[in-house]
């Protein structure tokens, strides 16, 4: 007799915000994605992997732009730095959310990171940097209502954020 795990029954009552697949460079997936068969070819097309097998379950005040930022902090401290798009591009990208988070972030600063997000994974030379922006990716993809808070209106969708800067680091332009 086969055993199935389910957590569709999970997440019913508002409790759940996500399901995290994969492992440290995996994807967040929306409750509503519970019955995703736990394979490759569907997890990758959800915007997650197998990766180390590990499922973690975000309660619902969970801000996915401080999750992603989290993340990207972590992933960036594990890069080995032997490529620059993932010694820089994942630092970049965790600089930038550290930004939005902090109530700072610009409207383009969303190009950008989707930008960072297609940079890094083309230009890495291993499956690591191909996988680590997968948090901004699912975050953006199903929160996108949380970074346009973040953004338009200045405050966390859960009230949950702590600011990790007090000022935006910008480019001035010295020579005329």
């Amino acid at each position: 007799m086969k055993s199935c795990v389910t957590l569709a029954t999970i997440g019913q009552d508002g409790d759940l915000r996500a399901i995290v697949v994969g492992g440290a460079e995996g994807g967040a997936l929306p409750t509503s994605l519970l019955d995703t068969p736990f394979d490759y070819d569907p997890l990758e097309e959800a915007g997650a992997i197998v990766g180390s097998s590990v499922i973690e379950l975000l309660p619902a005040n969970t801000c996915m732009v401080a999750w992603a930022m989290d993340r990207s902090n972590y992933l960036a401290k594990e890069s080995c730095g032997k490529c620059v798009p993932c010694r820089l591009g994942v630092k970049r990208i965790a600089g930038l959310l550290e930004g939005i988070v902090s109530d700072l972030g610009v409207s383009g600063d969303l190009a950008v990171l989707d930008e960072f997000a297609s940079y890094v994974p083309n230009g890495s030379l291993c499956g690591f940097g191909t996988q680590a922006p997968n948090a901004l990716k699912t975050a953006k993809h199903y929160w996108p209502d949380h970074f346009q808070m973040h953004i338009e209106e200045q405050q966390c969708p859960t009230g949950t954020c702590i600011p990790v800067r007090a000022h935006r680091y910008v480019t001035k332009h010295v020579l005329p």
